[in-house]
């Protein structure tokens, strides 16, 4: 019986769960003991170490892009916070220790000069945790790397009031510019109560990845599977609902794409061979 192994990983060092897609083609194949094995993260947002092994490996290859997962900034109204400066002696929670949101609030808070004294408090709560310090008035703000929409922030707008804050000035644009791995972003409007307007920020994309040793057939089938029945694929979940075949392709891959990938999007005219 022959395994592939497969990732959903977030290049700034995040594993993430992903909506799993079984394809009748692939139940199809000649050999009924050829299976995929897909690894996903938890559901709580804490994938940074993981994500990092996943990164260092040399033969790694990238399949697809995924949807993005911005940098989330929420609020509580009461707060007095509108911006991203806005921050400064506030009590703020930046993710616990090992998390894509700690990683990230991390780089925000060095291209802003900022340290732990810049907020009245600090919190290292994990991403399971800070909806509710927020409702409690425990924090003033919580910043959370996730794809949209979102449970906890669903939780956290519906059981205060609370808005999210725009990551959007020239601080934020130079990360944008320094690392490549980094994308402009947009969570869009209606999505959570009290939030009708698109909010502008920044953050990863996620990305299915393999290893160059993987079978080139079975990545082909593989794609072929996601991309012949995208429509499907799309409404599993309402992240998946604004993406592009070709931009998933052709932007925002941290790593080479596997030549089995490769095959099925050059017959699709997509790229280029």
């Amino acid at each position: 019986m022959k395994r592939h192994a497969f990732s959903t990983a977030a290049f700034s060092g995040a594993l993430l769960a992903a909506a799993a897609f079984a394809s009748p083609a692939m139940a199809e194949e000649e050999d009924a003991e050829n299976y995929i094995t897909i690894g996903t993260g938890g559901q709580t947002g804490v994938y940074y170490v993981v994500g990092q092994s996943v990164c260092r490996f040399e033969d790694l290859r990238a399949v697809f892009r995924i949807h993005g997962e911005p940098l989330t900034l929420l609020a509580r109204e009461d707060s007095g916070i509108e911006t991203l400066d806005d921050l400064e002696g506030k009590r703020v929670n930046i993710g616990n220790p090992g998390s894509g949101q700690r990683n990230t609030m991390e780089v925000v808070m060095d291209a802003k000069g900022w340290d732990e004294d810049t907020f009245s408090m600090v919190s290292e709560l994990d991403a399971a945790e800070q909806a509710a310090a927020l409702s409690d008035n425990n924090i003033d703000a919580m910043v959370y790397v996730v794809g949209h929409p979102n449970g906890s922030i669903q939780e956290a707008t519906t059981t205060v009031d609370s808005r999210l804050i725009p990551m959007n000035d020239d601080d934020i644009q130079g990360i944008v510019d320094e690392y490549p791995y980094y994308t402009s972003s947009v969570i869009p409007g209606g999505l959570y109560k009290n939030n009708p307007d698109d909010v502008e920020t920044f953050g990863v994309a996620a990305t299915f990845v393999t290893s160059a040793d993987v079978d080139e057939d079975v990545v082909y089938e593989t794609v072929k599977a996601v991309f012949d029945d995208f429509d499907r694929f799309k409404r599993l979940h309402p992240a998946f609902e604004n993406l592009d075949e070709e931009e998933m392709v052709s932007e925002g891959l941290s790593a080479p794409l596997h030549d089995g990938a490769k095959k099925y999007y050059v017959e699709q005219g997509w790229i280029e061979e």
